[in-house]
């Protein structure tokens, strides 16, 4: 697949484009169980050795109604209908009564999306690898003034999960800065156009970078 031509060398439910703009009508609905299907599945193979797992969940973008999507077809795919529901969250039935009681509106929560991450979690600890697993959760951009080099546009949280490695880090970072860390982290010479944020992620406070590099 294109994927793979761009080095991942196994691919599991690959998303075209956001599902908003897919040309099919039926078919413009999130699927998180299909994507988290395709995340347990690598780990269910490459668990004993090292591995690298990319998860990119679609839920943030449109349709803009998650509700939409949970109470649509559980086996829609991008690329038409799978035989077989996934069965790895918890059931879409309840997922209306959660967000009420939490207190969320429909159009604006991510309680799928916390779904998704802890049925990765969870596998990582089934197979008893967690402890030992860099676990980065981070958006591909700023959620207000998107395609903006304003604050809004530019800055997004996240969080770098690993052991001991804890803290808020408030000093300047940039998402290339990711790669150096994680090789920083397990022992390997950090390369790449970031930096390693290690220092910081082990409660240094002295800045790593003087300065970021943004673009339209």
């Amino acid at each position: 697949s294109a994927l793979q031509n761009l080095g991942f060398d196994e691919v599991y439910a690959p998303s075209p484009s956001n599902p908003a703009e897919l040309p099919v009508t039926e078919l413009r609905a999130h699927n998180l169980d299909w994507a988290v299907d395709g995340a347990l599945q690598f780990i269910n193979k490459n668990y004993d050795k090292k591995f690298f797992l990319y998860v990119s969940l679609s839920i943030p973008h449109g349709p803009k109604d998650p509700a939409h999507s949970w109470n649509a077809d559980p086996r829609i795919t991008p690329y038409g209908f799978l035989a077989q529901a996934p069965n790895v969250l918890p059931p879409r039935s309840g997922l209306t009564a959660r967000v009420n009681a939490a207190g969320f509106p429909n159009d604006e929560n991510y309680l799928w999306l916390d779904d998704s991450v802890a049925a990765v979690l969870k596998s990582l600890s089934d197979h008893n690898v967690r402890n030992n697993t860099a676990i980065v959760f981070i958006s591909d951009h700023g959620m207000a003034l998107k395609g903006t080099i304003f604050l809004g546009g530019s800055t997004t949280a996240g969080f770098i999960w690993y052991r001991g490695f804890h803290g808020h880090i408030g000093q300047l970072t940039s998402n290339v800065d990711i790669q150096p860390t994680l090789l920083d982290m397990f022992g390997a010479p950090p390369e790449g156009d970031g930096v390693s944020m290690l220092p910081l992620l082990n409660g240094g406070t002295a800045p790593v970078r003087n300065h970021v590099f943004l673009e339209l």
